[in-house]
């Protein structure tokens, strides 16, 4: 005989919250190092400059500007940065030396979450059955991380 039980369940798993990473792309020659970066949404990239005229300007290796950023990158601003907030692919270039493949690529990635960073389970149906309880449903929420 099936019992189903309503069951308010308060967890206090609780996760630490990602703290934000500064990484860093070299220029040497005419290119960035690395060409392509993976971080996770929130972290900043600084540029750093080592000679020559530049510009870290967001858009494809077709050279043309997306509008997303352009700053100069020059010995009158030799470490630019640039926060990525969301999710995403956002390809990059210099404007004077993009036709020689100065290029590169942020991959801003989400991480997945695992068990430890979700907050608390809000409600959960439970069965009993033959004397075995049974998870039947939940409702989670992520708790919010400052």
């Amino acid at each position: 005989m099936k019992k189903a039980i309503i069951a308010a369940v308060a967890s206090c798993v609780l996760a630490t919250p990602a703290l934000a990473v500064t990484h860093t792309v070299n220029q040497v020659g005419f290119t960035f190092v690395p060409a392509n970066l993976t971080i996770a949404p929130g972290d900043t990239v600084q540029w750093v400059w080592a000679n020559g005229i530049h510009t870290v300007t967001s858009g494809p290796p077709t050279c043309v500007a997306d509008g997303l950023f352009t700053m100069p990158f020059d010995a009158g601003n030799p470490t630019p940065s640039q926060l990525f907030p969301t999710a995403g692919v956002v390809p990059y270039f210099c404007i004077p030396h993009c036709g020689l493949n100065m290029v590169g690529t942020i991959n801003v990635v989400a991480p997945v979450p695992t068990v430890s960073e979700w907050g608390m389970i809000t409600f959960a149906l439970l069965t009993l059955t033959g004397g075995t309880l049974v998870i039947r449903k939940a409702v989670a929420r992520q708790h919010a991380t400052a």
